[in-house]
């Protein structure tokens, strides 16, 4: 099938594209290569070499599978947007077009401003393009467990809503379950949530919205097909995770705590 993987150049989107591609699917990686123009302005980088996305796509091809990259961006270029939708005719959407760094979104006014400038916007184009042109596209989109925060005061976490009685009516009603966001990163995926209830609830839009963890790790099946495949590796402290942060200092003999 047709799968349109919007960030496809980032660290989740990259193996994410090479797995569909390699299970035979046509993928078109959508980005504006936001991530590797932050590198620049942190003067930061990742571990392993990453390839030109140009370098990237011609190894993909050659050893992967069906796979293309359009240079778009999805927040500041609607009409663009919408015009891949239907040319493209995707049967899913996979979303990962947002900055994704907690400690970036906190830096200051600009990063602030441009993290939710950019999630949130993106998030809501993809839903309101879908409604204008096919509303049987399925969008799969990358949230986080932060959203919820790590209080144990309202107990383990429910697949989907929270069912709750509200004490001035005695009624039973489903909500979303409620948020605690610790940055405004994890803010702008709580305001995502809410985008898309909103769209489902109005427009029936198909939407898979997931909440994980921690995602860690140096390479997978396709990534170490070939040098210009390798994925990011982030150990810095604004984009590095703390696995690899960990990782890194154990490599070098440090003790980590």
């Amino acid at each position: 099938m047709k799968i349109v993987v919007f960030g496809g150049d980032g660290f989740c989107g990259w193996p994410t594209s090479l797995k569909l591609a390699a299970e035979g699917h046509s993928v078109v990686i959508v980005d504006n290569l936001s991530r590797r123009a932050i590198d620049e302005q942190l003067s930061s980088g990742s571990l392993t070499n990453i390839a030109p996305i140009k370098q990237r796509i011609l190894s993909a091809q050659k050893f992967v599978g069906d796979i293309r990259f359009e240079f778009l961006d999805i927040c500041k270029d609607p009409a663009g947007l919408g015009n891949l939708l239907r040319r493209e005719k995707p049967h899913t959407v996979v979303h990962f077009a947002e900055q994704r760094a907690a400690p970036y979104s906190m830096i200051g006014d600009g990063e602030r401003r441009y993290t939710v400038d950019n999630n949130v916007t993106s998030t809501h184009n993809i839903c309101s393009a879908i409604v204008e042109i096919d509303r049987n596209i399925n969008i799969v989109h990358l949230g986080t467990m932060g959203v919820y925060g790590y209080s144990k005061v309202f107990g383990s976490i429910p697949e989907g809503y929270l069912n709750i009685q509200i004490k001035s009516t005695k009624k039973d009603a489903d909500v979303l379950y409620l948020a605690n966001p610790g940055s405004i990163y994890h803010m702008t995926k709580y305001l995502d949530q809410l985008v898309f209830q909103f769209y489902n609830k109005n427009w029936g839009l198909k939407i898979t919205d997931l909440h994980q963890g921690i995602v860690w790790g140096t390479e997978t099946a396709q990534t170490s097909l070939a040098p210009d495949l390798t994925n990011r590796f982030d150990y810095d402290g604004i984009y590095g995770t703390v696995m690899n942060r960990f990782i890194s200092q154990a490599a070098n003999g440090m003790v980590c705590h």
